[in-house]
C-alpha cells in the first residue's frame, strides 16, 4: 500500500502498546538478542502507528524495540501503518504473539478470550484469522476460562512453583477451583509424572472428600517407596512473612537471583506485595537447597 513506508525513528519517540498481552521477556532471550544487535544483526522493521506528532506506539515488534534500548541504539527502522484500525492492530498482535513470539499461555489465552469477547465471533472464527485449529484455540481458551486465576501466574513463568501448559491443562478438569489449588500444592511437592498427575486428577473428581496428597500416596504406592510429601499450611502473618523475608535477604544477593530466574517482573507482582514475597521467598529456598510449598490460594 502506497501509505505504508519504513523510516529510521528515535527510539525515544516510540512507546509500546499497554494493551499488549505480553507482559514478561524473559531474561535469556533477551540477553541473547541484544548481545546480537551489540555484535550488528539486523532489527527487522518495528510495526508502528503515528499517534501525535512525531510520536509513535509499537503495533508489533517490542521485544525488538527493549533490546534496542538495553543495546544503546538510538534509532531504529520502523514501517509505519496509519491505515491501520483497532482490529487490524489487534490481529496482527494476536498472530504475532501465536506463531512468532511462543507467548505464555496464560496471556495467550487472555488475550484470544478477550478478542473474542470484544468481537463476538467464535472459536473457529479466531481459528480461521489466526490459521491455526479450533482445537489449539479451544485449549488456550480453556486454561483462562477453568483454571483457578490465583494458578495463573504459575504456568510456565520460570519461577520455582511453576508448571507447564500441560499440567495445567489437566488442572482445569478439576470443576471445583479450590480443590485445583490443593492439587497444585501436591504435585510441586512431589516429583510426578504427567500420566500420574492425569491418575490423580480422576482420583480428586472421583474422590473430592479426600485431600490430593493422601489420593496421590494411594496412586504411587505400588510404584516406589518414597513417601508423599504433605502440603504446610502457611499460618504466618503477613509480618512474621516480611520479617522473615528481610532476614534471608541478609545472606543472599537477591538481584542477580531475580535475574537467573528468568525475565522481567510481571506486572502483576508490582502491584501485588504477597504475591512478589512470595516469589521471592520461594527463589530463596531454592539457593538453599529446598522447595517450600506456596500459601494456599
Amino acid at each position: 500500500m502506497s501509505d505504508r513506508k519504513v523510516i529510521y525513528i528515535p527510539l525515544k519517540k516510540i512507546e509500546p502498546d499497554p494493551d499488549q498481552a505480553r507482559k514478561v521477556f524473559k531474561t535469556e532471550r533477551m540477553k541473547e538478542l541484544v548481545e546480537g544487535l551489540e555484535k550488528g544483526d539486523p532489527i527487522p522493521p518495528i510495526v508502528v502507528r503515528p499517534i501525535g506528532q512525531n510520536k509513535y506506539r509499537i503495533v508489533i515488534g517490542e521485544r525488538y524495540w527493549r533490546a534496542a534500548g538495553l543495546a544503546r541504539i538510538e534509532i531504529v527502522p520502523c514501517e509505519v501503518r496509519p491505515d491501520l484500525r483497532e482490529r487490524g492492530i489487534l490481529q496482527l498482535q494476536l498472530h504475532e504473539d501465536f506463531h512468532l513470539e511462543h507467548l505464555n499461555p496464560i496471556d495467550l489465552g487472555r488475550s484470544w478470550l478477550s478478542y473474542m469477547e470484544k468481537y463476538e465471533i467464535s472459536m473457529q472464527q479466531l481459528a480461521d484469522e489466526l490459521g491455526t485449529s479450533y482445537e489449539k484455540v479451544n485449549y488456550y481458551a480453556g486454561l483462562v476460562k477453568y483454571l483457578n486465576p490465583s494458578l495463573w501466574d504459575k504456568v510456565e513463568r520460570g519461577f520455582v512453583g511453576s508448571i507447564s501448559a500441560i499440567e495445567a491443562s489437566l488442572l482445569t478438569k478439576i470443576a471445583d477451583k479450590q480443590k485445583q489449588v490443593a492439587t497444585y500444592q501436591t504435585i510441586i511437592s512431589n516429583k510426578i509424572n504427567v500420566l500420574q498427575l492425569e491418575k490423580l486428577v480422576n482420583a480428586v473428581n472421583e474422590s473430592p472428600d479426600t485431600p490430593p496428597w493422601i489420593l496421590l500416596e494411594k496412586i504411587l504406592a505400588s510404584h516406589r517407596h518414597i513417601p508423599v510429601k504433605t502440603v504446610q499450611v502457611d499460618s504466618k502473618s503477613l509480618a512474621e512473612n516480611i520479617s522473615e523475608f528481610t532476614r534471608f535477604l541478609e545472606n543472599v544477593n537477591l538481584k542477580s537471583l531475580v535475574e537467573e530466574e528468568g525475565g522481567f517482573w510481571p506486572d502483576m507482582y508490582k502491584n501485588d506485595l504477597v504475591s512478589q514475597l512470595d516469589s521471592m521467598i520461594d527463589m530463596i529456598y531454592k539457593v538453599r537447597g529446598e522447595l517450600t510449598s506456596p500459601r494456599p490460594g
